[in-house]
């Protein structure tokens, strides 16, 4: 099975599960969506960025508060994390997801 369908499978898993739970629906739920198509040292990916908009979406109308980054270098990645961290206080469910070279 190649990486693509096991990666389509396990977020499909967890959408799934995310739906089934038993947290309210006012529960707080922060994800952290990240993708990135375009390096400096390594070739550029076709998919990532369309992957992390799909995603972000679903999130959304699961009532995840979505903190997205696109094409981020490490200060991005950096910046996005910490802004995370500071939203995921207190929340029922975080959730991270990333798309690109691993």
């Amino acid at each position: 099975m190649c990486a693509a369908v096991r990666s389509a499978i396990s977020f499909l898993a967890i959408v799934f599960f995310l739906s089934c739970s038993s947290a309210p629906a006012s529960a707080k739920r922060v994800a952290l969506v990240i993708g990135n198509s375009a390096y400096k040292s390594a070739p550029a990916l076709k998919n990532p960025k369309n992957d992390a908009a799909a995603v972000s979406t679903v999130l959304e109308k699961l009532g995840f508060q979505v903190i997205a980054g696109l094409d981020l270098d490490r200060p991005g990645m950096e910046a996005k994390a910490r802004e995370f961290a500071l939203a995921s206080r207190g929340a029922e469910v975080s959730l991270f997801y990333f798309a690109g070279h691993g």
